[in-house]
């Protein structure tokens, strides 16, 4: 079952911003999922995304809170659907849905849900819905991680399959 405390907290630390960011002290949502080997795939779909993803994940004054597929997420989705979804030869506009579709505006901590909830996703203005079971919270048919990631702007959640919006 997960508890309220566990988060991994990474805000200000060096060796992320230092050797994944720009060392201006601060480690944000990209550095925090760059430094994550088990986020690789996502961070590779991020760089091909519109670049207005990428920023807004970068900068150090917004406030967002992602729910991070990994890498086995990506994986588990048939091979033919990833590379249309990744493939640079396609519009950046279904990518770039899909990954906006993982984020939210603010600070949103899923362990605190007791009952069905909708928060709607960042720009796309479709609606995830967070519930939480006995265990972990999920969000739609994905299991959310117990410990989230604190970062100077934001929190992240891992999260065990890749959430696709409605198109």
């Amino acid at each position: 079952s997960c508890k309220r405390t566990d988060m991994i907290d990474v805000r200000g630390d060096s060796d992320i911003d230092h050797n994944f960011g720009n060392g201006d002290g601060k480690v944000t949502i990209a550095e925090a999922a760059i430094a994550t080997p088990t986020l690789s795939t996502l961070v590779f779909a991020v760089t091909n995304a519109n670049p207005a993803v990428l920023d807004a994940l970068s900068d150090p004054e917004e406030m967002l809170t992602v729910f991070a597929p990994d890498n086995e997420a990506f994986a588990a989705i048939p091979s033919d659907v990833l590379d249309g979804i990744i493939s640079s030869e396609v519009s950046d506009g279904t990518l770039t849905s899909v990954l906006l579709y993982h984020v939210v505006a603010g600070y949103f901590d899923p362990r605190n849900v007791w009952y069905v909830r909708s928060t709607e996703s960042l720009l796309l203005g479709q609606d995830l819905f967070v519930q939480r079971g006995r265990t972990n919270p999920s969000i739609n048919q994905s299991e959310i991680g117990c410990a989230g990631v604190k970062t100077d702007n934001g929190l992240v959640w891992l999260i065990d399959s890749v959430l696709l919006p409605q198109f």
